[in-house]
């Protein structure tokens, strides 16, 4: 693998300190967890009465945590110079074919009968926010936008 040369040092160094960056980023504090988002995913589950509804609740869930991925990665595509959005875009691509195997093996699992669907859900939500999660930290490693 070739890197390209101008202006990829930023991107590389804050790549390699994402695991670092994800788990300082990490509260103590549950209140200070909240997701990014309105959807109440506890008090959705709380609520739901059968296997149907969680999985509902989880997937509202994940639908709105795609969504703010979506949101953290076009911001940060915007901040980067053109060889680091390639790399980015590739590595992007990357995840996405990593995640779906994952989820995919997950939710087939036949052993586990209806709680794979749920499991599969809860892996798609939990790896999206984790990804999410990545990006804001190299974007805040990029320090402030301009206006």
């Amino acid at each position: 693998m070739t890197w390209p040369r101008h202006g990829s040092t930023a991107l590389v160094f804050a790549l390699a300190l994402l695991g670092l960056t994800a788990w300082a980023a990490t509260s103590a504090n549950a209140e200070e967890d909240k997701p990014p988002y309105n959807f109440d995913l506890k008090a959705c589950t709380t609520a739901a009465r059968t296997g149907a509804a969680i999985d509902d609740c989880i997937q509202r869930a994940y639908l709105q945590e795609d969504e703010a991925l979506n949101a953290a990665y076009q911001r940060l595509m915007r901040r980067l110079a053109p060889a680091e959005r390639s790399h980015l875009r590739t590595v992007e691509r990357a995840w996405i074919k990593a995640r779906d195997a994952e989820c995919d093996m997950v939710y087939s699992d036949a052993g586990l009968g209806t709680l794979s669907r749920t499991n599969g859900i809860s892996c798609n939500f939990e790896e999206t926010r984790k990804r999410r999660e990545r990006l804001e930290a190299i974007e805040a490693r990029l320090g402030p936008s301009a206006p």
